[in-house]
């Protein structure tokens, strides 16, 4: 003989059966690791800056060394300083300099902003090189550790002026989830997640550089 359910106790099994997949997908989504990736944002700053070129050989002309100040639009800071390096490679490419190597930090009061970038100075007038590079920003301390972006940077360098030097770079970013790589997700899992959106970034970087290029050798440059 089947045992007989009470009409009350049928109802809190069917609560229960509700419920228990309910509170399985809230805990699944709770744990570390299991948040969706951050949407990518778009960054810009302006940077005034002196350089202090020194001959190297093995750069292929010369080391360069720049400090300066930095000016951002707000989404990854206001204000901070600017310290690059780099090599200006001569011989390459004979009449254009060569911007090799180049690795760049932003000193926030949010933290330190990792970047590198490789480009070119080509002769625009007397002392002054219209400069292009492709911008990569490669992580930080603070709210900057995890960063992935990619960009692109115009500007204009007055070599007998060592003080008249300046740009605007520009792209797309993403934080890391401080959650993920923990709990449920490998470290590989992780690296492979940054990886994937690194691309993704500097794919869309490299489009819009290349659109900026041909505008600001013909039709003019884009915003």
């Amino acid at each position: 003989m089947k045992p007989h359910l009470s009409a009350r106790t049928c109802a809190r099994w069917v609560r229960l059966a509700v419920s228990v997949p309910l509170l399985a997908g809230l805990l699944v989504l709770a744990l570390p690791g299991a948040a969706s990736a951050r949407p990518a944002r778009s960054w810009s700053f302006h940077i005034d800056y002196t350089i202090n070129p020194v001959p190297d050989v093995a750069c292929g002309g010369f080391a360069q060394t720049d400090v300066g100040t930095a000016t951002g639009n707000g989404s990854l800071f206001r204000q901070g300083v600017w310290n690059s390096n780099e090599c200006i490679n001569i011989v390459t490419q004979p009449g254009v300099l060569q911007e090799d190597h180049g690795h760049f930090t932003i000193a926030t009061r949010k933290g330190t902003l990792v970047g590198a970038y490789d480009g070119t100075g080509t002769p625009t007038g007397v002392g002054h090189l219209r400069t292009a590079a492709t911008v990569r920003l490669t992580g930080g301390t603070g709210v900057f550790a995890g960063i992935t972006g990619c960009g692109n940077a115009l500007g204009d360098s007055n070599i007998l002026d060592t003080a008249d030097n300046h740009l605007d770079a520009s792209g797309r970013f993403r934080l890391l989830d401080r959650r993920s790589g923990s709990g449920s997700r490998s470290s590989n899992d992780t690296g492979r997640k940054s990886n994937r959106s690194s691309r993704a970034l500097c794919s869309h970087a490299d489009r819009i550089g290349t659109s900026s290029e041909h505008n600001a050798n013909g039709t003019g440059r884009t915003a």
